[in-house]
């Protein structure tokens, strides 16, 4: 139940619209909103009025971002812990795919009622699949349907690539950390099948490039960025290269 992939967030811009909104508002009204409110009056924004079925990450990562820092968070708490960047050398690179998203009309809303039947059809007492044991999948996984088999695969395997990132972050294990973030692309693509085609081809050709620790969606994948781990000195020339593979495809 932590958070749901690895550097994996879009940064919707509905939570981006829907926080500046709800701060503006509680401004002209003399409100004094706690971050955690800011954070689930948005959460019921993005449900009740724009029907995504989307969780706390989005508004989470926008409320508690800090410069400097990794967060590990845990979504069914609200939690947040930061982590100090590793004092090694390297960069981020965002790559945009050209291609806008919009998830209320892409499969995000179909996946996550997936794992909803995945959750009741494991324990019919549950609806999420952070309520339901490892071992209890891992003994009934075969009586699922294989759609929903891989989507629970996909978050069970996320959860533990989330925590061996976060020690990996800690210990400034950077290639550790590439390497999680390639597995966690692979899950994304071949167990919750989230990435459209022009996603996978810029993540694949950005972890390809020399430089590249590693990359995955930022989001569902259904369109936008990937975002990438690079060795500083190399992310220039990485990025030089990623553009011009890329306009080549």
């Amino acid at each position: 139940h932590v958070t749901g992939s690895l550097i994996g967030t879009g940064l919707s811009s509905s939570a981006s619209v829907g926080l500046a909104y709800l701060k503006a508002l509680a401004d002209v009204n003399d409100l004094e909103l706690t971050n955690e409110q800011l954070v689930h009056l948005d959460f019921e924004l993005e449900h009740n009025e724009l029907g995504l079925q989307n969780g706390l990450l989005d508004p989470m990562s926008i409320i508690h971002g800090r410069k400097n820092a990794l967060l590990f968070m845990d979504t069914i708490t609200a939690s947040v812990s930061p982590i100090p960047d590793p004092l090694l050398s390297f960069d981020w690179v965002v790559a945009y795919s050209g291609i806008s998203r919009e998830l209320t009309k892409s499969g995000f809303n179909v996946r996550v009622d997936e794992c909803y039947q995945a959750a009741a059809a494991l324990l019919p007492d549950v609806k999420i699949l952070s309520d339901v044991p490892r071992e209890v999948f891992e003994d009934r996984k075969m009586r699922l349907p294989k759609n929903l088999r891989k989507r629970a695969a996909h978050f069970f395997t996320e959860v533990e690539r989330v925590h061996a990132g976060a020690k990996a972050w800690y210990e400034a294990n950077l290639e550790a950390f590439g390497q999680l973030m390639n597995q966690s692309c692979a899950s994304s693509i071949h167990n919750y099948e989230s990435g459209s085609e022009i996603l996978i081809e810029l993540h694949e050709l950005v972890s390809s490039t020399t430089g590249i620790y590693g990359s995955r969606f930022s989001g569902g994948g259904y369109g936008g960025c990937v975002v990438a781990l690079a060795e500083k000195d190399r992310a220039e020339t990485a990025c030089m290269e990623i553009k011009d593979r890329f306009s080549a495809i």
